[in-house]
């Protein structure tokens, strides 16, 4: 069970709130792996096999010139190759695997063919096995060994003439076989660590009452859109709101009361902010909206909030259902977010201290979009 499974059995995380990571997510993290692991794994790999080519010819009665020849042209190819990884693009990088798997097995399997010796057939079918163990995709896997079978077929009956079957063919294709399941395992490995990599991003990043961003998100999210914004000159609007009566709701009926009407806000919040918007929960019943636009944008927020606020919290014997909202709003050449966030938060106990005074702040949404 992975890590995610885990938690969830112990009751860490609900099961409904368990994220799993998407495709592009795992490729992702899979092809990160690659770049990690394969340059040291195939430079590991590539001086095995120098090793095993300087034993080979001096146990071996073959000629200086042949013997050893194929572990050195198989070092080459794992060597030249993992110090490619880190200059290929991840296409490139999970197609080639295939390519370069076929190109260190075949010299291997060609010397076998041509001596007829036992170890190197047992030798091909554990280097093969290597090779896949460190694939991350099934793609290219299937193509290596499409190619290998193919260079097998070619050399055997080039030298041997057809036959009906043929050890090595077993050998490679038990290996191969074997490779499948090692594949398998370590695709799943990857898979599972992207999952508990997203879970905790998002333990990181939202906030656990709401499921919005909490102000580490917030942060996160600003830096973007900070960014996009200033290149194209649009303007951001950053509304501050803050959750009327709730200490109230608090002290009469509970903080489990509280925490429903902390929920409700939260989806009245998500489902009232544009696509593109950032929504976070940034203190105790202090929410933020940032995103780009100006302060006529920011009053249709306001009336699209209160009535959303109204369908999601409909009962008023415990909770008014109502907030008090400051916006600010300027181009974001010119200002930034945290300074806007100052003022929208200013203009939000400006509002409060206007419409109700200090003693009684509790606004009605619409009466805040409206300033």
């Amino acid at each position: 069970m992975n890590m995610t499974g885990w938690m969830q059995r112990l009751g860490l995380v609900p099961q409904s709130a368990a994220p799993r990571a998407s495709r592009q997510q795992r490729e992702a993290y899979r092809i990160a792996s690659a770049r990690h692991h394969f340059p040291a794994a195939l430079t590991l790999g590539a001086v095995i096999l120098v090793v095993l080519g300087l034993v080979f010819r001096a146990e071996t009665a073959e000629s200086v010139a042949w013997a050893g020849l194929s572990f050195f042209i198989s070092a080459g190819v794992l060597l030249v190759y993992g110090l490619l990884v880190p200059r290929l693009t991840d296409r490139v990088l999970l197609w080639s695997y295939g390519v370069v798997m076929a190109l260190a097995l075949a010299p291997q399997i060609a010397r076998a063919a041509i001596t007829g010796s036992a170890a190197l057939i047992g030798f091909s079918a554990v280097l093969s096995m290597m090779l896949v163990a460190l694939a991350v995709s099934w793609k290219p896997v299937l193509v290596g060994f499409v190619l290998l079978v193919v260079f097998d077929q070619t050399v055997i009956t080039r030298i041997d003439g057809p036959t009906p079957s043929d050890p090595m063919d077993v050998v490679l294709v038990a290996s191969q076989l074997f490779a499948a399941g090692l594949l398998v395992a370590r695709i799943q490995m990857l898979n599972h660590l992207a999952d508990t990599t997203v879970l905790a991003e998002q333990v990181a990043t939202e906030d656990s009452l709401t499921g919005l961003l909490n102000r580490r998100g917030l942060d996160i999210g600003v830096a973007a859109l900070e960014g996009n914004a200033r290149r194209s000159g649009a303007p951001i609007l950053v509304a501050y709101v803050d959750v009327d009566g709730l200490k109230a709701v608090n002290d009469t009926f509970g903080h489990e009361e509280g925490d429903q009407v902390i929920a409700a806000v939260g989806r009245a919040l998500r489902e009232s902010a544009r696509v593109g918007d950032l929504v976070a929960r940034v203190g105790g019943d202090e929410f933020v909206i940032v995103g780009v636009g100006g302060l006529v944008e920011g009053g249709a927020l306001a009336t699209r909030l209160s009535d959303s606020i109204e369908a999601h919290y409909p009962v008023r014997d415990k909770w008014a259902a109502k907030v008090t909202v400051g916006m600010a709003s300027a181009d974001a050449r010119s200002r930034s977010v945290a300074d806007l966030m100052l003022e929208a938060d200013t203009r939000m106990y400006d509002e409060r201290r206007r419409t109700r005074g200090d003693e009684a702040p509790s606004v009605d949404v619409r009466d805040a979009g409206d300033a």
